[in-house]
């Protein structure tokens, strides 16, 4: 048979089980609503999984980047290098290059409307450059403007910060603004949904120099410190060069730091891994990823059996209710492989349908579920700017997942209509004869039964950990205890004036009605781990 023959004999098998299907509404419809709220679901989940662990940042050309990861003794640590080390990196390494530095932090930003906190980054002047992020209007930084020799502070604005506090304004190249009580120029405007290449570090603002700002910081000396705490490091792999080959380069640069300065670099590894937006960090989820597709993986394989177990029993009801049909199709010369054919043919077109449904729901989920992951009042939404609509990769990943199950829930009718005797039902006075429930079936039963418990249990044991979670003993009573989030930089010159502010304001809290006492923290029990810096 001919490639051409068989398409046109799997269209036609298409067209007839499309056609058997639409005589039994109700059931085809239950079929398909099964299968599309399993597939929908899965590929909703693997959708923004993908995003969050592969996907770049709105606006960056990911080809060939990479981030710098860092392990201390062995164990993964915030990839936060010193100016030094960005300086080490880019004179010692040939694969990767160029290389870019960027640290957030908090601003207050002083416009006419106001002050406001507002968080930003001071980086290297390639930033933009290397992320190869097209400015929406302006330039970046020169030379010149990140040394602060012949010019002041300049800095590039994100197109949110352009829009709710220059409304947009047509001038907004050369517009002043203040950052911590330090006047700047605006030069450039960062293209729409740009706010950072780094999800821990999304919803930025505005962009500065590092060397200027830590020059009107009067900072210098923080340039000069290895043991300094500073910004992320991405780069570009050179052309011609690979992966390997980064990482062994990199591998003998940590080997000389740690020899160097074995202090501050004891037992540190460096490696480039590829980008993205959860890349490189030492958060919850970019650790605990794998484990996290590991419970998914399983999570999906029992939906499928118990999904699979479901149609394959009404598909098998349904083959039981057209036995006469099946012999019919025999006697005019239908083969059982013929007979069988049709039946998968008929699965197909249910999960094809089911395939478009599923796409189309989780299009519709992965646009609204934003709205529903609300931040707390005031608080910037990091997940706003990102896309977790579904790309060809999941639709491929879901019609996979449709084949799967056409294969699944298939088998139990197919193997029914094969082993079929045709002769008693072609008999006359048998028209009506329809065998009872098989063996198949109640096995079916049982282990659709069996692996919902499962479910329910690993389910039940899930909700019982974050309960325990929740109710945790931290130590303290949390009842009654509110948290305030205070920016003093740029309200006064120093450290040490910032602190007597923040007395002055926690010693005022303490006048207001049913305040009993007031504490001040750089960090919020009991994450003690985290930068006050980056809060």
């Amino acid at each position: 048979m001919s490639m051409r023959s068989s398409v046109d004999q799997i269209l036609q098998d298409l067209r007839v089980g499309a056609r058997i299907l639409g005589t039994s509404p109700g059931l085809s419809a239950t079929v398909i609503v099964l299968i599309a709220l399993f597939i929908g679901g899965n590929i909703t989940i693997y959708s923004m999984v993908r995003t969050l662990l592969t996907k770049p940042a709105p606006g960056v050309e990911a080809d060939r980047l990479v981030v710098l990861s860092m392990t201390v003794n062995g164990r993964i640590a915030e990839p936060r290098f010193s100016h030094p080390d960005y300086l080490d990196f880019v004179t010692q390494s040939s694969a990767v290059r160029p290389l870019l530095s960027t640290d957030s932090r908090l601003f207050t930003l002083t416009v006419d409307s106001g002050s406001y906190a507002l968080r930003g980054a001071a980086i290297s002047t390639n930033f933009f450059e290397t992320l190869g992020v097209r400015l929406a209007r302006g330039r970046t930084f020169t030379d010149a403007e990140s040394r602060l020799q012949r010019s002041g502070l300049v800095a590039v604005v994100s197109d949110r910060v352009w829009d709710e506090y220059f409304q947009r304004a047509d001038d907004i190249l050369g517009r002043h603004l203040t950052l911590n009580g330090h006047p700047a120029v605006i030069v450039g405007v960062a293209p729409p949904r740009f706010e950072g290449p780094l999800l821990g570090d999304a919803g930025l603002g505005v962009w500065v120099p590092a060397v200027a700002w830590a020059r009107v910081q009067g900072s210098e000396a923080a340039l000069d410190d290895r043991a300094a705490s500073a910004g992320f490091i991405i780069g570009r792999l050179a052309p011609g060069r690979s992966l390997s080959q980064a990482r062994a380069e990199f591998a003998t640069i940590s080997a000389r730091l740690q020899a160097a300065f074995p202090q501050s670099k004891a037992n540190t590894a460096i490696t480039p891994i590829p980008y993205s937006m959860t890349a490189g960090g030492d958060s919850l989820f970019a650790t605990q990823a794998p484990r996290f597709l590991a419970i998914f993986s399983v999570v999906t394989l029992i939906t499928l059996a118990i999904v699979c177990a479901n149609v394959a029993n009404l598909l098998l009801a349904r083959v039981v209710a057209r036995q006469r049909e099946m012999a019919v199709r025999r006697a005019m010369g239908a083969s059982r492989a013929r007979v069988v054919r049709l039946l998968i043919a008929e699965g197909a077109t249910l999960s094809i349908v089911a395939w478009v449904a599923a796409c189309g729901f989780a299009w519709w989920v992965s646009r609204a579920i934003i709205a529903f992951v609300a931040p707390p009042t005031g608080a910037r939404n990091i997940f706003s700017y990102i896309d977790f609509t579904p790309d060809w990769h999941v639709a491929g990943y879901a019609m996979l997942l449709a084949l799967a199950g056409t294969v699944a829930f298939t088998l139990a009718p197919a193997s029914r209509a094969r082993r079929q005797d045709p002769l008693p039902f072609l008999k006359a006075g048998e028209q009506g004869i329809v065998q009872g429930r098989s063996r198949l079936s109640s096995v079916l039963a049982v282990v659709q039964l069996a692996f919902a418990v499962l479910l329910l249990i690993c389910a039940g044991l899930a909700y019982r950990s974050l309960s325990l979670i929740e109710t945790a003993d931290l130590g303290f009573e949390p009842e009654g205890i509110l948290i305030l989030a205070v920016n003093t930089a740029g309200s006064a010159p120093g450290p040490a004036e910032q602190q007597v502010l923040a007395r002055s304001l926690r010693e005022r809290l303490l006048t207001v009605p049913g305040v009993q006492a007031a504490a001040q923290v750089a960090t919020v029990p009991p994450f003690g781990g985290i930068r006050s810096s980056r809060w």
